[in-house]
């Protein structure tokens, strides 16, 4: 089974690739999520990362429930499968910014990390 903190790590070098970044949030809360992902196109995602067979905690579920309430998102991504799945879906948002006006310069680089994740999925 891979461990959460593998899961993490492929994460960051994944949201690299994608051009973004990643902040590891410190647990100041009990429940916070783990990751803050910051996207190119101005999206910020709380992550909170889990083994397949990984559960949330109670005081997970609570402080979720209370940051949903807010209007804020809370993915949480179970295994490789989920995170690469959600990561494609990042990846479609940047692009679809990136075709609305973006140079063509930005589309070949975002074209090269596009190659890059998949190389590292394969």
């Amino acid at each position: 089974m891979i461990r959460e903190a593998t899961l993490q790590s492929d994460l960051v070098k994944r949201v690299r690739l994608l051009g973004g970044m990643v902040v590891k949030l410190a647990p100041t809360v009990k429940g916070l999520p783990d990751l803050l992902v910051l996207l190119p196109t101005g999206g910020m995602y709380l992550v909170e990362l889990k083994t397949d067979v990984g559960q949330l905690s109670p005081a997970q579920r609570v402080l979720h429930d209370r940051i949903r309430a807010l209007g804020i998102e809370v993915h949480v991504l179970r295994g490789p499968g989920e995170i690469q799945a959600w990561l494609r879906k990042c990846y479609e948002e940047i692009d679809e910014v990136n075709r609305k006006g973006r140079s063509r310069s930005e589309g070949q680089r975002l074209r090269r990390q596009r190659e890059a994740l998949q190389r590292l999925s394969s």
